[in-house]
């Protein structure tokens, strides 16, 4: 099932869709790839942006301000750029419960989901790159619910699903570094 896409229109000429399984049996997620607008760093430095379960991928680091998207920087930096969209939106597979009425059904995407989501897009990612470390950004919510700094995350070795909680919000991988929203792309 794992393949190209091309149901989804392009938000850049070079831009790549592919569908990849997801953890639910026969749903698959959309990731959207822009390899650099260089010569590649050798080895390769992927990147994924996660935003999280409210926007999708063409909304966040594809979407341009004045002309320039966060992903047209980090391609500008040498960066493989990959957007994912988790099930239920942007281009990923809706979670089967949606075709009924919201007030039936418990809340979907919580966050060991979301984290199984996530860990096939980096094993997707890695083997396309055949690459042991993935960089991934995304912006850490606080309690009350607003987003109060980024955090740039690196994941290394191999990964392995457990209870985010239960490693004090930190995934179960190797290779985790946590840097303030100031710190450079240079930094991956």
């Amino acid at each position: 099932m794992t393949g190209f896409s091309t149901d989804s229109p392009k938000l850049d000429p070079r831009e790549v869709h592919f569908r990849v399984p997801g953890p639910h049996r026969g749903l698959s997620l959309f990731l959207r790839y822009l390899a650099p607008n260089r010569e590649a760093i050798s080895p390769p430095k992927p990147v994924l942006y996660v935003h999280g379960g409210t926007f999708p991928s063409a909304l966040s680091i594809a979407h341009r301000f004045d002309g320039r998207s966060w992903r047209d920087e980090l391609c500008h930096a040498g960066f493989h750029t990959w957007g994912l969209d988790f099930h239920g939106f942007g281009d990923s597979d809706p979670y089967p419960e949606m075709a009924g009425p919201a007030e039936a059904i418990p809340p979907l995407g919580r966050a060991a989901d979301c984290s199984r989501q996530l860990e096939n897009a980096v094993r997707f990612i890695a083997d396309y790159h055949r690459s042991p470390r993935i960089s991934y950004r995304l912006p850490v919510i606080s309690r009350c619910g607003r987003v109060n700094r980024a955090a740039y995350h690196v994941w290394g070795g191999r990964c392995r699903h457990t209870s985010f909680a239960a490693n004090r919000g930190r995934p179960s991988c190797g290779a985790w570094r946590d840097a303030r929203a100031g710190a450079s792309v240079s930094g991956f």
